[in-house]
């Protein structure tokens, strides 16, 4: 959680707790607050709620309006943060970092990359996350949350040789926008989260752009 720069607003930052995403987003702005990091990932079942309480605390700390507050969301906490917008369409502009399209989808990349695994085995692991860990994937659809929302503008980053989200998912969260302002960055030569890492000066341009667009008509 940070103060975005301009005082405008206050920034959230939704990640997976992996060390890939922490050391970005500490050396993006040199007033970072606080983070915190949890024990249990759900995919974006139930970290909506922690990161809704965030909002309440940056809103709270800032003294804005809740709609004021911009999230950043990077990696499987970028999917978290797209599926935050289900459980509160109002909350302040988002912005995702190598975020995820679909649920299903992400698990099963992921189990065939990392397992060794035929892709034929993501149904099980899929049940089995079903069965006992209580988790129904297959309603982690971020893209479909997406295309719920035309009213709202994204900004979407990935980079083009992510081999851990792959880029179709960036591309496939672009598609389902009907928003005209909604824009896609595909970042050319980084991996997994390393956009900001490679190209910091247009991160922030693009990022800093998209935030004030956003909040400009905002009371």
């Amino acid at each position: 959680m940070r103060t975005w720069p301009s005082g405008a607003a206050t920034a959230c930052s939704s990640r997976d707790g992996g060390s890939a995403s922490r050391t970005p987003i500490a050396r993006r702005s040199s007033s970072t607050a606080a983070h915190e990091t949890g024990t249990r990932y759900t995919l974006g079942i139930e970290e909506p709620r922690d990161i809704l309480a965030a909002i309440d605390l940056a809103a709270a700390k800032g003294h804005l309006e809740r709609a004021r507050v911009a999230v950043i969301g990077e990696s499987l906490g970028g999917g978290s943060l797209l599926m935050t917008v289900q459980a509160d369409p109002l909350i302040g502009p988002v912005v995702t970092d190598s975020a995820f399209a679909d649920g299903n989808t992400v698990v099963g990349e992921s189990a065939t990359r990392y397992t060794n695994l035929p892709s034929w085995f993501t149904p099980g692991i899929v049940l089995t996350s079903r069965i006992f860990l209580g988790l129904d994937l297959s309603t982690v659809t971020p893209a479909k949350v997406v295309a719920a929302h035309p009213e709202r503008a994204f900004l979407f980053i990935h980079c083009a040789d992510d081999d851990l989200v792959l880029p179709h998912h960036g591309l496939e969260l672009k598609a389902a926008s009907a928003n005209p302002r909604t824009d896609l960055w595909m970042v050319p030569g980084c991996n997994h989260v390393k956009a900001y890492s490679t190209h910091p000066v247009e991160w922030e341009q693009r990022v800093t752009a998209f935030l004030d667009r956003e909040l400009s008509g905002l009371p």
